[in-house]
């Protein structure tokens, strides 16, 4: 039985490490999708951890989670001495790094759809087909055609600074309000990250005060 129960623990680890692969997989295709709108010619760094800040930022909480189990699980505290402890610390602060890069990163998500332009038009038929996309969420950028711009008929149209992308008042107050979202959750996972690293801190000096 305690061999069953094993084998179900160790099972149901592998199962959400291959879900959160999945994960990280679906929030680099639809960031990637997205890049053409707003990368355009930029590649500087800013810009791309803007773009792919979910991809960063799932991918190094994943790496983190991964070091937290090997440390906690797998090694004991007398192994965690000399070139390998450095060399997790170092993956660690590889990991806080990317999460840090990934919220400033939804922090420029949020500036980008806050920084918009008043166009003048509000024919969004007369845009069609010329290039043009439309906001439909954060990583959402539908190419804007004769098809669909009859739904923006007699809107009032913004445009977002330094892109190609339209969108109403009512799409950037629902994408600023995500980009919150995510600006939140970030940093409240940030700091839920902290206490565990000030736990397992605590426990390697023997200052837990536990019997």
């Amino acid at each position: 039985m305690n061999l069953l129960r094993s084998n179900l623990r160790i099972a149901f680890r592998y199962i959400v490490y291959g879900l959160l692969a999945l994960n990280i997989a679906w929030f680099f295709r639809a960031e990637f999708a997205a890049s053409g709108q707003l990368l355009g010619k930029a590649t500087d760094w800013a810009t791309l951890v803007t773009v792919f800040s979910e991809t960063i930022d799932t991918l190094a909480w994943v790496a983190l989670v991964l070091l937290f189990e090997l440390e906690i699980s797998f090694l004991p505290a007398e192994r965690l001495q000399g070139s390998l402890k450095w060399l997790l610390s170092s993956l660690r602060i590889i990991c806080y790094t990317a999460i840090i890069s990934s919220l400033y990163g939804y922090w420029a998500m949020w500036q980008m759809v806050t920084t918009v332009e008043a166009m003048d038009t509000s024919d969004a038929c007369a845009l069609a087909d010329q290039g043009y996309s439309y906001l439909a969420g954060l990583d959402l950028y539908p190419a804007l055609t004769g098809a669909n711009c009859q739904s923006f008929a007699d809107l009032p149209l913004n445009l977002i600074s330094g892109t190609r992308i339209v969108a109403t008042p009512d799409q950037l107050h629902a994408a600023s309000q995500a980009a919150i979202v995510d600006i939140v959750n970030a940093v409240t996972w940030l700091i839920v990250d902290i206490i565990m690293e000030a736990e397992i801190y605590l426990q390697l000096l023997g200052s837990t005060g536990e019997t």
